[in-house]
């Protein structure tokens, strides 16, 4: 996805979810009214990894899996 792409560049990818990262997932009807139905905040804890390392292949891998099961987790939730 071209939004994906544009807000999260791979060679900034550390910088921007250095902050905070806010997934919202939300609903569109036929109407063209939208409504969020949940709102995730990801953030990334500095302490937890050695920053002198070129980790981006597993900062990737992870953050796939993660948006993966965020994804597997709301089409199960009633909200869905």
């Amino acid at each position: 996805n071209q939004a994906t792409k544009t807000a999260l560049p791979s060679d900034r990818i550390l910088e921007t979810i250095r902050s905070q990262l806010h997934v919202e997932i939300s609903v569109q009807t036929d109407d063209g009214d939208e409504m969020v139905l949940e709102l995730w905040t990801l953030e990334l804890d500095d302490s937890q990894f050695d920053t002198s390392l070129k980790a981006m292949n597993t900062v990737y891998f992870r953050m796939g899996i993660l948006l993966k099961s965020l994804i597997t987790i709301t089409r199960i939730t009633p909200a869905y």
